[in-house]
């Protein structure tokens, strides 16, 4: 009987690479959350500067939170500079994902210091950088002199935010085992044709011998009971 085999190209691997590759992103699930501080906007040169003390400020703060990791302001502000990106008024989420993205962090954490009377108004924006979803917390300071209070409470309000809202800012991923035992079920039954896997990877123009993803993807298929066929065979 003539054997059936198809041959598996980058192009047509959108749904299977899905869940290529999975021990390094379970690994990002157990850890804190990486969190990034910017500098909060201020409508005038007094208020952007507090605004900047804000944020210094927030950033130790939530860095006392054991379930989170803050990004160094400093290497932020490097990371951004090279990539013309400003550490103030990231308010479009589209931007503040980008950012996110450059910078490595899950939670981008912005907003703006607004004048009350004597006091100020803090108003946080608490950004994920992998659903761009948006939540937002306040807190108000009597006098600029008890910014410092203001933003203890803030940064309060924010952890039990990231806490509840956790699963938002890091997306749980399926286990391979649960990966493998779903496929089985839905090609239970069926006649599995034989394979040939080909997803070329090159690293500074040079190829490499053993793609990852392609060795990986392997992995799941000759799991799943399909036929792969070696390249060198």
């Amino acid at each position: 009987m003539k054997r059936r085999f198809f041959t598996v190209a980058v192009a047509g691997l959108s749904c299977c690479l899905h869940n290529v590759s999975l021990m390094q992103a379970q690994e990002a699930v157990a850890q804190p959350l990486t969190v990034a501080v910017l500098s909060f906007d201020g409508a005038d040169e007094k208020l952007q500067t507090k605004g900047t003390e804000v944020a210094t400020l927030l950033g130790a703060q939530l860095s006392t939170n054991a379930s989170l990791w803050c990004v160094e302001r400093t290497e932020v502000e490097k990371i951004l500079s090279e990539h013309t990106l400003k550490l103030t008024g990231l308010t479009d989420p589209a931007t503040a994902v980008q950012a996110g993205k450059i910078i490595g962090a899950r939670v981008l954490v912005t907003g703006r210091i607004i004048a009350s009377g004597e006091g100020a108004l803090l108003v946080a924006k608490v950004m994920s950088t992998e659903t761009s979803r948006v939540f937002g917390e306040t807190a108000s300071a009597p006098s600029l002199a008890s910014l410092d209070k203001a933003t203890a409470e803030l940064a309060e309000k924010i952890g039990k935010l990231l806490e509840k809202q956790r699963p938002v800012f890091q997306i749980e991923v399926e286990k391979p085992e649960a990966r493998i035992a779903r496929l089985r079920k839905l090609l239970d039954g069926k006649a599995l044709p034989s394979i040939m896997v080909s997803i070329p990877e090159q690293h500074l123009r040079q190829s490499v011998p053993d793609p990852a993803a392609e060795t990986e993807l392997n992995k799941t298929l000759l799991a799943l009971g399909f036929d792969v066929i070696d390249w060198g065979g």
